[in-house]
């Protein structure tokens, strides 16, 4: 298991976790949902079942194609034997209904809290609603912890 991870780079750790959450939200699977998030990002965001109800009403249509905007930005700290590592992705995705822009906060190790492993914060908006569609969608560009749905800076 530790070799298959280490086997895989950045862009595949971040694109199997888009894959994995817009099949859940496809399928309206919350309990599916709700394991792609960190212990730690439920526990601060409040009310995540409402959250994903809503997602799953503002998500439309059946994944056409995704596109991410130069691979994720990888942070990493080892520091007197304890490791983080996390992830900040952002997409546009097109469905058989609408286009949308996505950004996620992943974190895939914490040494010192493994209740952080998972998705930390997810953004959401529809590509028509972004006030810069020129530019790589990084929702509020305050990591809150949750489910983040049509913000922008």
């Amino acid at each position: 298991m530790r070799k298959m991870f280490f086997a895989r780079n950045n862009n595949q750790i971040a694109n199997e976790q888009l894959e994995a959450l817009l099949e859940a939200i496809q399928s309206k699977n919350a309990q599916a949902v709700k394991e792609l998030f960190s212990d730690n990002a439920w526990a601060e965001s409040g009310n995540m079942e409402k959250s994903i109800l809503v997602l799953f009403d503002y998500f439309q249509g059946e994944l056409v194609s995704y596109k991410s905007w130069a691979g994720p930005s990888v942070h990493a700290t080892k520091n007197h034997g304890e490791y983080w590592k996390s992830y900040d992705c952002t997409y546009d995705f097109e469905t058989t209904q609408d286009k949308y822009r996505l950004a996620m906060e992943i974190i895939t190790v914490d040494t010192t809290d493994a209740d952080n492993i998972g998705i930390r914060s997810l953004y959401i908006i529809r590509f028509e609603d972004d006030t810069d569609q020129n530019c790589a969608y990084w929702g509020d560009g305050e990591h809150t912890p949750g489910i983040n749905i049509g913000k922008t800076e």
